[in-house]
């Protein structure tokens, strides 16, 4: 998905500031200037955050939790979970609050 080319160059200002990208999946030189944009969006978003005081938590969907004697990912969890399975997820988030 990150290889098409609409992420890969992102939109126009991504060149704009970061110059052009290579081809997509070549790292090399100046990669993926779409992907850039992003982290940077990503690292303004995170800073706006802690300076207003709040906590910004990310969530990956491809992150894994032990529950049931097996590793799932979060995204099949989150999507339609069994009631043991709410208190886990419930638990698992107020530990990443803090």
């Amino acid at each position: 998905m990150g290889l098409q080319q609409r992420i890969w160059n992102g939109p126009p200002v991504a060149k704009n500031v970061f110059g052009p990208a290579e081809e997509s999946g070549d790292f090399s030189g100046n990669g993926a200037t779409g992907w850039k944009l992003l982290a940077y969006n990503d690292a303004q978003y995170d800073l706006q955050t802690r300076l207003h005081g709040y906590k910004l938590i990310r969530l990956c969907p491809y992150e894994t939790i032990m529950t049931g004697g097996s590793l799932k990912r979060l995204d099949h969890l989150l999507i339609n979970p069994k009631e043991d399975q709410r208190s886990m997820l419930y638990n698992w988030l107020m530990r990443k609050v803090g």
